[in-house]
């Protein structure tokens, strides 16, 4: 792909291997960019995703996967928590949340969503980050002795 428009546009920075890396710390930082911007009620929230992604040099595929944590069908969940957590935080626990679709939620009650989602995006990436270096924990001996052909020995006590 060097050589292409893409690379020509992008630069080195996209092509770097350290962005497509499977190290146990790049993953797990991608993951937590990704759902950083998972959390984020915005539209391009993989683009925001995979710019963070290249310019601190986390996984690339990790952080625009994450940020599938919010899709279609758990925006709404999500909306709705971060509309609560946000007007608690406000001191406006008991205001009602407006009617309507998205784009009229984000234009009449801004603010709550903007700090719930913020509280929300924070979180999400704590949590993101130790999950991750979890996983790849206990995947990682799996793998290595499917690939070598030996009995999987487990840390656990």
């Amino acid at each position: 792909m060097r050589g292409t428009w893409l690379h020509r546009t992008c630069g080195d920075k996209l092509f770097g291997p350290e962005v497509w890396q499977w190290d146990r710390h790049r993953l797990a930082a991608g993951a937590a960019v990704g759902a950083f911007f998972a959390m984020i009620p915005l539209p391009l929230q993989t683009l925001g995703a995979g710019l963070i992604a290249v310019l601190t040099r986390v996984n690339l595929p990790a952080a625009l996967l994450a940020t599938w944590i919010s899709n279609p069908l758990t925006l709404p969940i999500f909306l709705w928590l971060q509309y609560r957590t946000g007007s608690f935080l406000l001191g406006r626990a008991g205001a009602e949340m407006p009617d309507g679709g998205f784009v009229e939620l984000l234009s009449k009650a801004p603010f709550p969503i903007l700090v719930g989602a913020s509280v929300f995006a924070f979180v999400a990436a704590l949590i993101a980050y130790p999950i991750t270096l979890w996983g790849w924990d206990r995947i990682s001996p799996m793998l290595a002795a499917r690939k070598k052909k030996l009995p999987v020995v487990s840390n656990e006590k």
